[in-house]
C-alpha cells in the first residue's frame, strides 16, 4: 500500500508475488498521486487509486471477485495509465469480475465492460478459475553473490519441485536452502552444487511463533505455496 497526505510518486512494484492478499496502490484517502509502475506481479487482487500517470502490465491477478479495481476520490483517471497485457484469473465472479469505484458510487463490470468503461486490457486475458501449472520464481540477490529468493506456486502439489541454480550458485560451491517462513530454521537442503538441477521438498514448515503472541495459529501454505531463501555457505 502506498499513498497517504502527501502524494506518491516513482513508485515502482516489480516482480512480487503475494500470496494470501491484495495489493492497494493508493490509500482509500490522501491526495491524487503521480505515477506508478505495477510490472509483473503475481497477486490476489489489485487496487489503484488516483494516479496521474502509470503502467500496469505483464502482471498475474488472481481472485475470487473483482480481480482488478480502479477507484477514484471524484473522477477516473484515465488518460495517463498504461493498463495492458495482463493476465487475470476470476475463480467465482458473482460480485463481478472488474470493478470501478468514483467517490461513493462503486460498480462490478464484466471484463468486456471494463475494458469499454476504461480503455484498458486490450491485449489482456481473463480465465474463469485458477491457474493450473507449476510457477516458479527465482530472484537472484543483486548484493550477495549465491543468495537468492524463490517463490513457489504449486497448484498441482507437487511433494517437491526441480529448481535450476545455475547462474546462481558456481559449480563446486556450498550452498544450503532454507524456509522464509523459518529463516533461521534447518536448511531443507544443503551441500556443494554439482550444475544439476535441485529438489525442494513442498512440505509444511511451521515458522517460530510471533513474540509474545504465542497463541496464534499461523497459516500453513504448502504444498500450494512456499518461498526459499539461497545461501552461500
Amino acid at each position: 500500500m502506498v499513498g497517504g497526505g502527501s502524494a506518491a510518486e516513482r513508485i515502482a512494484f516489480r516482480d512480487n508475488v503475494v500470496v494470501g492478499g491484495t495489493v492497494r496502490l493508493g490509500y482509500p484517502w490522501g491526495t491524487t498521486n503521480e505515477d506508478v509502475v505495477c510490472t509483473g506481479n503475481y497477486a490476489e487482487g489489485l487496487v489503484v487509486r488516483d494516479f496521474r500517470r502509470g503502467t500496469i502490465a505483464k502482471n498475474t491477478i488472481v481472485a475470487h471477485s473483482n480481480v482488478v479495481q480502479l477507484e477514484a476520490a471524484k473522477q477516473l483517471l484515465l488518460t495517463g495509465l498504461r493498463w495492458n497485457d495482463n493476465d487475470y484469473y476470476v475463480t467465482d465472479g458473482r460480485w463481478g469480475q472488474c470493478a470501478v469505484v468514483e467517490g461513493s458510487q462503486s460498480r462490478g463490470l464484466s471484463f468486456e465492460e471494463w475494458r469499454k468503461a476504461t480503455g484498458f486490457d486490450t491485449e489482456s486475458t481473463l480465465t474463469k478459475g485458477s491457474p493450473a501449472k507449476l510457477q516458479v520464481t527465482l530472484r537472484p540477490n543483486a548484493h550477495e553473490p549465491g543468495r537468492a529468493h524463490i517463490a513457489v506456486r504449486n497448484p498441482e502439489l507437487l511433494p517437491e519441485v526441480e529448481i535450476n541454480l545455475r547462474g546462481i550458485l558456481e559449480v563446486g560451491q556450498k550452498f544450503r536452502v532454507v524456509s522464509a517462513k523459518a529463516f533461521f530454521g534447518p536448511a531443507l537442503v544443503a551441500g556443494t552444487f554439482d550444475g544439476q538441477a535441485l529438489r525442494l521438498p513442498m512440505k509444511p514448515v511451521t515458522p517460530p511463533a510471533p513474540v509474545g503472541m504465542t497463541d496464534t495459529e499461523l497459516p500453513v501454505t504448502e504444498p500450494h505455496f512456499a518461498a526459499f531463501v539461497v545461501l552461500p555457505d
